[in-house]
């Protein structure tokens, strides 16, 4: 946790105004109160600035308490190991221990835990910032994809096309795709280089719901302990370190917010 003290020289506030004792409390509380909600303020800023997909749950993750008169606290829940890897960074690592830890994973006759995991594709018009969506799809895969009749029923009502086969994939994107080998900052390699043993695309469905109408397009991947220890290694996230730059933001303005919020304050208590 971060603590930014602030000094007010409340002598001279004091002698001019008369404050009682109460007057007082209530003052440096709204002060100190009025700081921590323009950090809180800061810190989404800078998460509306250079996140995408995350953003939302980043700021979901801001909090502010009041632990007492003039202690309150801007803090960022971290409960959330996303919102801990983008604030500190995180090396590459291995997604399939995790997900597989889910409880949405279910044991195989065989003995051996999987899990489906379902994709959610943005049109190409898409800002593709939401965090609903997985991937955008390539204008030719989008067009082949919405082309494809929704007849078959789906739980819950509505229904959807068949999957984009291999043979349905246009010939630009119909390659053997890979993810190139990882390295360290040092140079060495972490993890392999790793060719997808399917096409990224291959699968992805129209979904029609049957209340709205609206149509999405999906597809799904599984994960199980027999998965090719490459196929599910994510690159790592760099350090964003967004509260650290909120604050330095703060710092540079801090005099003059200092001064507003005083001002404020008293006009709210009615001195002038």
């Amino acid at each position: 946790m971060i603590t930014i003290p602030i000094h007010i020289d409340m002598e001279g506030l004091i002698e001019e105004f008369s404050m009682t004792n109460e007057q007082v409390l209530r003052f440096h509380d709204d002060v100190v109160g009025r700081i921590a909600i323009l950090f809180a303020t800061q810190l989404e800023q800078e998460a509306q600035r250079v996140l995408h997909k995350t953003r939302n749950r980043y700021i979901r993750s801001i909090k502010l308490y009041t632990e007492g008169i003039a202690h309150k606290a801007v803090v960022l829940d971290m409960s959330d190991s996303l919102i801990a890897m983008i604030e500190n960074g995180a090396s590459p690592f291995d997604m399939k221990a995790g997900m597989l830890a889910s409880p949405k994973a279910k044991t195989g006759k065989s003995g051996q835990k999987y899990l489906t995991i379902p994709f959610r594709w943005a049109v190409p018009t898409s800002l593709g910032e939401s965090e609903v969506f997985s991937f955008k799809m390539p204008i030719s895969i989008h067009k082949v994809a919405k082309s494809k009749k929704v007849t078959i029923p789906i739980a819950g009502g509505g229904f959807r096309a068949a999957g984009l086969s291999n043979k349905e994939i246009p010939a630009e994107h119909s390659a053997q795709t890979s993810r190139l080998a990882i390295v360290g900052k040092d140079g060495a390699v972490l993890f392999d280089e790793y060719k997808h043993k399917t096409n990224i695309y291959a699968g992805i469905a129209k979904y029609t719901d049957g209340v709205t109408n609206q149509n999405m397009y999906k597809s799904f991947r599984r994960v199980s302990e027999n998965s090719d220890p490459l196929a599910f290694i994510h690159p790592g996230i760099k350090q964003y370190d967004l509260f650290s730059k909120a604050l330095d933001s703060l710092d540079v303005n801090m005099e003059n917010e200092l001064s507003m919020a005083v001002d404020n304050s008293l006009s709210s208590m009615g001195f002038s």
